[in-house]
């Protein structure tokens, strides 16, 4: 049966056998690609939807997934 989840090593750019520091380093680099706080000129529509985007797609999973190692 495939998994749920999406192949975090993949969406960070890391091999399988990277070490924590990796693999955190990748994470901070990526989440900062998709951060609201990023968007300096985006109007508050599109800034809510980066938020939301950020939230459900770029740090909850990930997170809890990076949490157990």
């Amino acid at each position: 049966m495939a998994s749920s989840f999406p192949d975090y090593y993949s969406l960070l750019n890391v091999e399988p056998k990277a070490n924590f520091d990796e693999i955190r380093t990748a994470y901070k680099k990526e989440s900062l690609k998709c951060h609201p706080d990023r968007l300096g000129n985006a109007s508050a529509t599109e800034k809510n939807a980066a938020k939301e985007k950020f939230q459900v797609r770029c740090f909850s999973p990930a997170s809890s997934f990076l949490h157990e190692y």
